[in-house]
């Protein structure tokens, strides 16, 4: 079973910025969004998934991650999402080793 284990920092400076990549947007929205588990529709680029994620157990919860059609994805942000779709840039910063 997927595991997925979260990890944030407080980020004090724009310093990352100097070796981060260029990023990349995402769009995403949640069909469902319990205590016990999630389901989430994100497109970056040409690309869609749909992901489920049970609840948190302290920094761990299981998750399960599907392709889907780029137009699926879009059909289910407009019609079935709960919320509103949240856009962010994702950037991949290389540091100590891992990225």
């Amino acid at each position: 079973m997927p595991v997925e284990i979260e990890r944030k920092f407080l980020v004090v400076s724009d310093a990352w910025r100097r070796t981060a990549d260029g990023g990349r947007l995402l769009r995403q929205a949640y069909v469902a969004h319990e205590a016990h588990a999630s389901v989430r529709i994100r497109l970056s680029g040409e690309r869609a998934w749909l992901t489920l994620k049970s609840g948190r157990a302290g920094i761990m919860r299981d998750e399960f991650e599907y392709e889907i059609s780029l137009a699926d994805a879009e059909d289910m942000l407009d019609r079935l999402c709960v919320g509103p779709v949240i856009e962010k840039t994702r950037y991949r910063v290389p540091h100590a080793g891992k990225v």
